[in-house]
């Protein structure tokens, strides 16, 4: 039992209450088949499109943040197109094989997983990792943000009912009710956890990450986007617009700084501009540098995620016509200085002019580090030598290319990625994956490896000592000369006779034991000062 202040033994016996109700699904769950779970993810992923608008306004209502009809799009995407993915997908028993290595990799279940789960899209990740879940036979307690309590308990909710009138067990999704941090931080050390999956800010991946167990992770995002002067720039606007005002800004993976070259600024800007934002002065910037970011510390402020550009711009006193749907903010650099290259989870998006490619290639990197490591990074460009440069020199899990940031990093959509709603950003994001992650994360793969011959570097016959029946194989030799290479104390022991015995007779055999490379061959004589090398003897 995990040692966490603060817990009254009545807290502690309902928390031992939810692992073990979800301990005993998973059990149960491990006897179904592949065609038992199959039937039980379909009708899930009805009811969860089904319910996709139902959803969405509870979470505008609760949270307060992002757009009602993107977030029905969103838990669209989270069902539908994750179901797409996953269907033909085998997840239970024998998953692949590959005949000629003598290999079959074997899924098994990882038992209990507990689950965080945002606020900016509450509903939509439950709807996912519900799925993951149950095409897995995994057992999942869920920890909402608090202020997303509400609708994430009806998507769990919606999810649970479904999935036990068609098969699943009793127990296989719970809901934390009333939930702190020391409640989640029992559930983290917990003995019987197999998994902690934090989709959530850096302060709840990190407490995942201490915890001890095997955890999945996001990491903040900061997407820099070079919009290089080749690029199709009706196309390109349109799609950061799109993507930036989704959901008003909440995607982590939404567009941040746009890096456009000099011979195409203007022209980009004024584009803009047509389409509906409002491109801010000098003093403008100065003004949403002050009050949507905590200079302090590069951190957005919390009243400005998720909200309207109008509003955004009502808040801090900044004039914009009515219809304006984004504030577009030009910057000189990167960092500190520059409060406006850090993350914005809001319809504000920064823009800088480069001089060359060398200069928009830098500032792409520094905003890329100022905040975003491992995450995501966008370009648009028709040139394939800038995209694989661009591709080399960031350290980002998803390069999404002439597409939308935000609805690109969600694969499936614009690209060929795994659907997901958990982005993996790697060792530059604090993770253990670059991955979009996927089913095969809630799997553990088992490797069964029959014997096959070895593959060896050297000439040598296909049969070789350390194989099966090798030493009868040696009648099959057809040589004028065999050489042995052995030592004093195989001599010494007769295994240099039994290998002799089975040379046929006709075959000239010296057994060597140094200088074997000699251009004089050494007859029947065994030499005794043979000793492996240090660097070659031992394993």
């Amino acid at each position: 039992m995990p040692s966490v202040p603060n817990l009254s033994e009545e807290r502690i016996a309902y928390l031992e209450g939810l692992v073990s109700q979800a301990r005993t699904a998973s059990a149960v769950f491990t006897q179904c088949t592949q065609e038992d779970v199959d039937r039980i993810v379909k009708p899930m992923v009805l009811a969860g499109l089904e319910q996709a608008q139902y959803l969405a306004r509870l979470a505008v209502e609760e949270t307060k943040l992002g757009v009602l009809e993107d977030k029905a799009i969103k838990n669209m995407v989270a069902t539908e197109f994750v179901y797409n993915y996953v269907k033909d997908k085998r997840t239970v028993g024998p998953i692949r094989e590959f005949p000629e290595r003598g290999l079959v990799e074997v899924a098994e279940p990882i038992g209990v997983i507990f689950s965080l789960t945002p606020i900016t899209n509450p509903t939509s990740t439950v709807l996912f990792k519900c799925i993951m879940a149950i095409k897995t036979r995994n057992a999942v307690i869920f920890s909402p943000h608090p202020s997303a309590w509400h609708c994430c308990h009806e998507a769990v909710r919606i999810m649970y009912e479904t999935a036990v009138k068609h098969g699943a067990p009793e127990g296989v999704f719970t809901c934390l009710e009333a939930h702190t941090l020391e409640d989640n931080a029992y559930l983290m050390r917990h003995k019987d956890v197999g998994l902690i999956d934090a989709t959530g800010g850096p302060s709840a991946v990190k407490a995942a990450y201490s915890s001890g167990k095997p955890a999945l992770g996001v990491g903040p995002g900061n997407t820099p986007v070079y919009l290089e002067k080749t690029a199709d720039l009706n196309m390109a606007v349109v799609d950061i617009i799109t993507s930036k005002t989704f959901d008003n800004g909440t995607i982590c993976a939404s567009e941040q700084t746009v890096v456009i070259d000099d011979e195409i600024y203007d022209t980009v800007l004024k584009k803009f501009a047509d389409l509906g934002a409002h491109i801010c002065n000098e003093k403008e910037t100065e003004l949403l540098a002050r009050t949507v970011m905590d200079p302090e510390t590069g951190c957005m402020q919390p009243m400005a995620v998720g909200q309207k550009a109008t509003d955004i711009a009502r808040m801090v006193g900044l004039a914009v016509k009515p219809n304006t749907k984004l504030l577009i903010a030009p910057i000189r650099g990167v960092g500190r200085e520059h409060p406006l290259s850090f993350e914005k989870l809001f319809p504000l998006l920064s823009v800088y002019r480069a001089k060359s490619v060398g200069e928009a290639l830098k500032v792409c990197v520094d905003v890329n580090h100022a905040g975003g490591l491992g995450h995501t990074a966008v370009i648009f460009s028709c040139n394939d030598v800038v995209i694989r440069k661009f591709g080399e020199v960031i350290n980002a899990g998803r390069v999404i290319v002439n597409s939308p940031g935000s609805i690109g990093a969600f694969g499936g959509i614009y690209n060929d990625m795994v659907p997901t709603f958990s982005f993996g950003c790697g060792t530059g994001g604090g993770n253990g994956t670059t991955d979009n992650v996927n089913v095969y994360h809630y799997l553990n793969i088992k490797r069964v490896a029959r014997r096959t011959q070895a593959h060896m570097w050297f000439r040598v016959p296909n049969q070789i000592y350390f194989n099966m029946n090798a030493v009868e194989n040696l009648r099959r030799l057809s040589s004028h000369s065999t050489i042995i290479i052995t030592n004093p104390a195989l001599e010494q022991f007769g295994l240099v006779d039994i290998v002799r015995r089975h040379i046929p007779a006709q075959t000239l055999v010296r057994p060597i034991c140094r200088n074997w490379l000699r251009r004089s061959w050494i007859s029947a004589s065994a030499w005794s000062s043979i000793r492996p090398k240090k660097s070659t003897g031992r394993g």
